[in-house]
């Protein structure tokens, strides 16, 4: 039985990936895996990540998209045309594939795939794992007000019946005539269209960052951890605004995560968002959270700049 995984990133994007597939590969060994890589960058990212590939015992391609596929689309700062690469891959790739697994590249992968892979769709074009914190914007999407809303960093998909209901052209076609009702970018689309079409799967496939942290002053705190609960995922997202290669974030798998780096050719040497307000930050977020609210207050008053803070990213 061979699994197909597909996963789409650009060059500032590849390390994080890198770690996903390595992950993939340690986790999945006994199993025949082929990965497609829908791709735009560099060529030097791209031979880094090919040699980050090459100690793995999967197949793997690059399918080169074309930006010009995915014109008249909302991006912004954090958000590049490849977040809604996805979309495309009913026409990138292989016309024999009928299932296919996609991930996003911000997940480290602990366990096999294989019970995932064979999950009876029931008819449905996907497979998916409901999103935290709920969705709020039913309303403004266009959903009914009760139907549920599923996080699209991983996606089981019926590929044939995708193709047959074109689902990538009528999520594309939503996007560009509704950039107003999108919360999340080509995540939104895809609810919307498949929105009476998907299956719920177990949280184990899509462990987010919320089934494990909570917010404390717009601060993600990983304080009170399910020892059993993190042990049963088998692909932990790191999705939302902190992530493992962060200074701030301390998600429990962070160092799993940087350890997975350390074998890429993009070693985590030094945190880019390390620096004076951000370690009183996170002296604050572990020590005295309730004075979180006070020094952001003074760092108003006195006009700090917030250019530093920890970015935000599509990483889903």
């Amino acid at each position: 039985m061979k699994i197909n995984v597909a996963v789409a990133c650009d060059a500032g994007f590849a390390q994080h990936l890198a770690v996903m597939l390595l992950s993939l590969a340690d986790e999945n060994a006994r199993h025949d895996v082929s990965v497609f890589v829908l791709w735009s960058g560099s060529s030097d990212d791209r031979d880094k990540l090919s040699r980050a590939l090459a100690s793995t015992h999967f197949e793997f391609s690059f399918i080169d998209v074309d930006d010009s596929a995915l014109g008249g689309l909302t991006v912004g700062a954090n958000i590049t045309l490849m977040t809604y690469a996805r979309l495309l891959m009913a026409d990138l790739l292989p016309r024999e594939l009928d299932r296919i697994l996609y991930l996003d590249g911000d997940i480290l992968v602990r366990g096999e795939l294989q019970k995932l892979w064979i999950v009876d769709l029931r008819g449905r074009t996907v497979g998916a794992v409901v999103d935290l914190p709920r969705y709020q914007f039913n309303h403004r999407l266009g959903l009914p007000p009760d139907a549920p809303y599923f996080n699209a960093g991983v996606l089981l998909i019926d590929l044939r019946r995708w193709r047959q209901l074109d689902i990538g052209s009528r999520c594309l076609a939503f996007a560009r005539e509704h950039p107003s009702r999108l919360q999340w970018w080509d995540q939104c689309a895809l609810n919307f269209v498949l929105h009476d079409d998907w299956i719920s799967l177990d949280r184990v496939w899509n462990f987010q960052s919320m089934d494990v942290a909570h917010l404390v002053n717009g601060h993600l705190r990983f304080d009170a951890v399910d020892p059993n609960r993190l042990a049963a995922a088998r692909l932990v997202h790191f999705n939302g605004r902190s992530k493992p290669w962060h200074y701030l974030n301390d998600h429990p798998l962070k160092g799993e995560y940087l350890r997975y780096r350390s074998r890429t050719p993009w070693p985590l040497l030094r945190f880019d968002d390390r620096h004076p307000r951000n370690i009183a930050r996170k002296y604050l977020l572990r020590y005295a959270p309730a004075l979180l609210s006070a020094y952001g207050d003074i760092r108003k008053r006195v006009g700090w700049s917030e250019k530093d803070a920890v970015p935000t990213d599509a990483g889903g």
